[in-house]
C-alpha cells in the first residue's frame, strides 16, 4: 500500500536506527543504511499503535521475502494474558533460517516481565538503559524458562536471560 509515518513510535525508533543529519544535529546510529519501512499494526495510532499477532507475523514475512537483512521490533504484547505467544517462536527461527536477523523488544513492563517476540530465544533481545548507564525501571527482563511456552524447540537451553542487549533508551533524540 502507499507509504505512511504515524509520527509515533515507530517513526522514533526508525531515526534512532538510520537517522540523518537534516535537523542539524546527527541521530542515528547507521545513517546509511537501506530502510524498508513496514507498517504491521493498526492505523489508528494517536496514543497507541495496536495489532494482532498475525499482523505481526505478516509484517515479518513481508521483510524476510524481501530479503532484509534486519526485522526490527520495538513492540510487545499478550495474547490472551500469554507473554509467551508460541506462534513468534516460528516466524523468529524461520526468518533467521532465511538470513534475516531478529531483534526484538523485550518489553516495558520491568524486572521480571517480558513479551513476545522479544522474548523467544532466537531472537536478540533489547532493554533500554538511562543517560546515567543503569536499566531503566520500565525496561522489562527475566530469567526465562524455556518450559514456559507450550511447544519450546528442543535445542534450546533450559534457561536463558532477556534482554540479550540493553543500550539507551530513555530520552533519546
Amino acid at each position: 500500500t502507499d507509504p505512511r509515518d504515524y509520527g509515533r513510535h515507530g517513526t522514533h525508533v526508525t531515526g534512532i536506527a538510520v537517522g540523518g543529519n537534516a535537523s542539524g544535529t546527527h541521530i542515528g546510529v547507521s545513517p546509511g543504511a537501506t530502510l524498508y519501512a513496514g507498517a504491521a499494526l493498526n492505523q489508528d495510532c494517536n496514543t497507541k499503535c495496536s495489532g494482532t499477532v498475525a499482523q505481526l507475523l505478516a509484517g515479518m514475512q513481508w521483510a524476510v521475502e524481501r530479503n532484509v537483512d534486519v526485522i526490527s521490533l520495538s513492540i510487545g504484547g499478550t495474547e490472551e494474558n500469554n507473554d509467551y505467544i508460541d506462534r513468534t517462536v516460528d516466524a523468529v527461527r524461520n526468518a533467521e533460517a532465511a538470513g534475516t536477523v531478529v531483534v526484538a523488544a523485550a518489553g516495558n513492563s520491568g524486572s521480571g516481565n517480558t513479551t513476545s517476540p522479544g522474548n523467544v530465544y532466537d531472537a536478540i533481545s533489547v532493554g533500554a538503559t538511562t543517560g546515567d548507564d543503569i536499566v531503566a525501571d520500565f525496561s522489562s527482563s527475566a530469567s526465562v524458562r524455556a518450559d514456559a511456552w507450550d511447544n519450546q524447540p528442543a535445542d534450546w537451553p533450559d534457561r536463558y536471560t532477556v534482554p540479550t542487549v540493553v543500550a539507551p533508551g530513555v530520552n533519546i533524540k
